[in-house]
């Protein structure tokens, strides 16, 4: 009888979980503006909620480049001249880390209404 429950118990708490992780993976980003910084600085602000048809655009840092593809789905690097293909691979932005391509010093990270101009503020 002990058994049966702790196996009833596991099952729903795994359960929740994969419902809870679905959710989180499937959250729609519309009225979410993501910026694209190179090199420290911002280039591109977009709101994916204004986006009617996808497009594309690159941003260079010297001699490299990256391809980032936007659409009201996602925003993702479709392509770029960085040596170990990480950003590309990353995918679509979603609700974990930003898109990072250290060679070609880009970010690609949600913004926020909350978010200021500082990266930190003292009391003093």
């Amino acid at each position: 009888m002990k058994t049966r429950f702790w196996i009833i118990l596991f099952a729903g708490l795994m359960a929740g979980a994969l419902i809870l992780s679905w959710l989180v993976m499937h959250q729609d980003h519309h009225g979410q503006v993501a910026g694209v910084y190179s090199d420290g600085e911002l280039v591109r602000l977009i709101n994916l909620s204004e986006v009617t048809e996808p497009f594309e655009f690159t941003v260079t840092y010297g001699d490299s480049y990256n391809t980032i593809y936007v659409s009201a789905e996602g925003i993702y690097i479709s392509e770029a001249s960085c040596p170990d293909q990480i950003c590309v691979r990353h995918g679509p932005l979603g609700d974990g880390p930003p898109i990072v391509c250290l060679p070609n010093r880009l970010v690609i990270r949600w913004e926020s209404e909350r978010e200021s101009e500082y990266d930190a503020m003292t009391g003093i």
